[in-house]
């Protein structure tokens, strides 16, 4: 089966499938399966692995550590709406008083250089 053909067959959207490039992986966003990536675009959907079956071991968490700036994120995202605990801390190596002092700053609201007034 192609993509069109999944897309088709699973009432889905283009836009309901995310290429994590990173991973060589593709996440159907709404159910949570991924698939793989094959040699000139091509998507495997005859295997799927869904991102609720992931276990916590270190090739699981080497996958997730891979996805690159913005891929997390939709990972994310696909997880907490699947209802999913996160097995994965984005945060993890950081001390509490550390993810405290960055949650405690506010976000940048102008443009206007520190110094200028």
């Amino acid at each position: 089966m192609n993509l069109n053909e999944y897309l088709i067959e699973n009432e889905r959207h283009i836009g309901d499938v995310a290429l994590l490039f990173s991973v060589g992986t593709a996440l159907d966003k709404i159910s949570g399966d991924t698939f793989p990536m094959l040699v000139g675009g091509k998507i495997d959907v005859d295997e799927p692995m869904n991102l609720m079956d992931m276990d916590i071991s270190d090739e699981s968490k080497e996958w997730y550590n891979s996805l690159a700036f913005g891929e997390k994120e939709i990972v994310d995202e696909v997880m907490d709406e699947l209802g999913y605990q996160k097995v994965f801390d984005p945060y993890e190596g950081i001390s509490k008083e550390e993810l405290e002092l960055y949650n405690s700053v506010p976000p940048c609201s102008s443009m206007t250089p520190v110094g200028d007034k």
